[in-house]
């Protein structure tokens, strides 16, 4: 299968529902709660980093870590072909699917740099 089919065939009919590939390809926004505030960290080591020092300060505790290890591997392969180019369809379902994930990191990010 490649990334156009996973997108148009199973992504866009299930991403919504509960438990679908454990949850991983549903919207972050979907996880957040009403009127509650957020803080809101990338994941480079900049963004880590800056992730290790805030909850340091907000538990008041002195870390033995002086980073937070970052190893984005596994041992799984994947069965989704990733070398093929997206098609305008899948992109415009990946638009439709994660909107509001990016409206709120737009908002987020570009009211945190002002």
């Amino acid at each position: 299968m490649n990334a156009n089919e996973f997108v148009t065939k199973h992504l866009a009919k299930s991403f919504a529902t509960k438990g679908y590939c454990d949850n991983h390809f549903l919207p972050q926004s979907r996880f957040l709660y009403p009127g509650v505030n957020y803080k809101l960290f990338l994941l480079s080591a900049d963004g880590m980093q800056k992730a290790k020092n805030y909850l340091d300060n907000l538990f008041e505790i002195t870390s033995t870590l002086s980073q937070i290890p970052q190893t984005m591997q596994s041992d799984k392969q994947s069965s989704i072909d990733l070398k093929a180019s997206l098609t305008n369809q899948s992109v415009e379902h990946i638009k439709y699917i994660y909107e509001e994930d990016y409206n709120l990191l737009k908002l987020a990010f570009s009211s945190h740099h002002k």
